[in-house]
């Protein structure tokens, strides 16, 4: 399956271990495992899809572009003994993937394989975001956590995981105007505007290939300027070498 999904277990059955999370499922519904309690995942606003498809495809176009041994994928991630992430977009590394996918094909990373960034969109659980899934990343090693905020307008980059404190050491704002880096995909600079608009790869470049097009019109009216203006220059000098002459 392509991520973890299960039934909540009655109240009598205690704390639910990883492999029994993996067993159930519900093709509707969606959980998170958090110490051994599913939790139910809410569903996501219209906005909060646009923007994961979107930006997981400018990572999926970053990560080709620049030979990476990445896959942008949406998995789950065992943060804990017993618990359990969907991040909104998981790039790890392609090597795990195809072993687990030649194993046991459970759609999670669990403890011990690395990930390159998590990305979370925020939503209606936004404590989650900023503090439970925060805590538990840093504290599981992830080396960049990217917090998409499009309440707030801003985009959240968490460095330099301490795993012993469970916290990010370093993070870095971006708000609107300014251009989004990330140390996980050196060369990927991308528009915080456009990540918040939910901008896809497509639409992002027929604008850049527009925008393109102007620059190059714009160059060309201004080559064609500079050539008229070097010509009437030409001739007055012309004029002046015939003592001011100005007959045909």
């Amino acid at each position: 399956m392509s991520a973890p999904v299960t039934t909540p277990p009655s109240s009598s059955a205690g704390l639910m271990s990883i492999e029994a999370f993996l067993e159930y499922g519900e093709p509707d519904e969606r959980y998170e495992l958090a110490r051994g309690v599913p939790v139910k995942m809410p569903s996501p606003a219209v906005l909060h899809q646009v923007i994961c498809f979107a930006f997981a495809g400018h990572l999926s176009r970053a990560v080709a572009r620049f030979g990476l041994p990445y896959t942008v994928t949406a998995i789950g991630l065992q943060t804990e003994d017993l618990t359990v992430r969907i991040p909104d977009i998981l790039v790890c590394y392609q090597a795990d993937i195809e072993a687990n996918i030649a194993g046991k094909n459970e759609g999670l990373a669990r403890l011990g394989q690395e990930v390159a960034l998590v990305v979370e969109v925020v939503s209606q659980n936004w404590r989650d975001d900023y503090r439970d899934k925060r805590r538990e990343y840093a504290q599981r090693g992830v080396p960049e956590y990217l917090i998409i905020d499009p309440y707030r307008e801003r985009i959240i980059v968490n460095h330099a995981p301490d795993t012993a404190q469970g916290r990010y050491q370093r993070e870095v704002a971006y708000g609107k105007g300014e251009a989004l880096r990330l140390a996980s995909i050196p060369g990927l600079t991308l528009s915080v505007d456009r990540v918040l608009a939910g901008e896809t790869l497509e639409d992002a470049l027929a604008k850049d290939v527009q925008q393109l097009q102007t620059e190059q019109a714009r160059a060309e009216a201004e080559r064609q300027v500079r050539q008229l203006l070097e010509e009437e220059l030409n001739r007055l000098r012309a004029q002046l070498g015939r003592g001011g002459d100005t007959s045909p």
